[in-house]
């Protein structure tokens, strides 16, 4: 009875173990120069869909600039980021981002637009530390902080 208690705990445990690895939180401060200028402070988790893609949720809100005025902006995004470096063999790491965004102004209906765009990212420490450069609703530039996953990007 011990050892299949003992092998069944070990069992979750990589479950959990791989489960964890799988999964990147990410907090993310965005530049969006649109036809209403945006910064938001964003969050959002990414999942590991295989050895060089990352599939991703991010939610974001802050403030547009409207007629002289700051109005509440707010967008959901669905991306995936394709890593040219997934063992993290490299000090740095390039990858690139296609998806899809929703976008709100207050005032104004929700936007969608396609999202495309390059990153660059540090050697995982405890956070990966990113930079990213895009295209999606106007010209974007994004500092992100994501968990590290050991050995990968």
């Amino acid at each position: 009875m011990a050892a299949v208690w003992l092998t069944a705990s070990s069992q979750i445990s990589a479950q959990s173990q791989s489960s964890a690895g799988r999964i990147q939180p990410e907090v993310r401060l965005e530049f969006i120069g649109a036809r209403d200028p945006v910064v938001q402070f964003g969050a959002g988790v990414w999942l590991r869909a295989g050895t060089y893609v990352r599939i991703g949720l991010l939610g974001a809100t802050g403030a547009a600039v409207r007629s002289d005025s700051a109005v509440l902006a707010s967008r959901i995004d669905l991306q995936a980021r394709y890593v040219l470096d997934p063992f993290a063999e490299s000090r740095w790491g390039v990858y690139g981002i296609g998806g899809v965004s929703l976008m709100h102004v207050r005032g104004g209906d929700v936007e969608p637009r396609l999202v495309l765009g390059v990153g660059l990212e540090g050697r995982p420490r405890r956070v990966v530390r990113a930079v990213e450069a895009g295209l999606g609703g106007g010209a974007r530039l994004a500092l992100a902080i994501r968990r590290a996953v050991p050995g990968r990007r």
